[in-house]
C-alpha cells in the first residue's frame, strides 16, 4: 500500500465513473470529483448543465488507509468498507450506474470479512 499516491488513485477512480457511465448511458451529464477533508476524501457526483451547480456526495475515502465507504449523507459515510482503492484490479469489481448501487453492497462483507481483516485485502 503506497498512501503517496492515493490522490492518483482517486482521480483515476472519478475519470473511471465517468467514462463508465458515458459509455453505458451516452447521454449523460454526470461527472465526478473529490476534494480532502480533515479524515475522508469526497467524491462528488454533479450535473455539468445543472444551472445550480448542485452536488451529491458519491462515496468517502478514507486517505489513511483506501477503504472506500457509500456515503450516508452529506457530512458522514454508511458503516461498512465497501472497497480499499489499493487493491490490485479494484476498478474491475466496478460496475458504475447512475445510483452508484455498486456500493450498496459490501463486498468484504459479503466474503464474510471483518475490518479487522482488511489489512491483508485477502480475506
Amino acid at each position: 500500500m503506497n498512501i503517496s499516491n492515493i490522490e492518483t488513485l482517486v482521480t483515476d477512480l472519478c475519470r473511471y465513473l465517468e467514462n463508465s457511465l458515458l459509455k453505458e448511458y451516452p447521454s449523460t451529464d454526470t461527472r465526478f470529483s473529490f476534494s480532502k477533508g480533515k479524515k475522508y476524501w469526497k467524491v462528488y457526483q454533479y450535473n455539468i448543465n445543472n444551472k445550480d451547480k448542485s452536488m451529491s456526495v458519491h462515496a468517502f475515502i478514507d486517505p489513511t488507509n483506501g477503504n472506500i465507504y457509500k456515503a450516508a449523507g452529506w457530512a458522514a459515510p454508511a458503516n461498512g468498507v465497501r472497497y480499499n482503492i489499493f487493491e490490485n484490479n479494484f476498478l474491475d469489481r466496478v460496475k458504475p450506474d447512475p445510483y452508484g448501487s455498486y456500493l450498496y453492497n459490501s463486498r468484504y462483507k459479503n466474503m464474510g470479512c471483518e475490518l479487522e481483516d482488511l489489512e491483508s485485502i485477502n480475506c
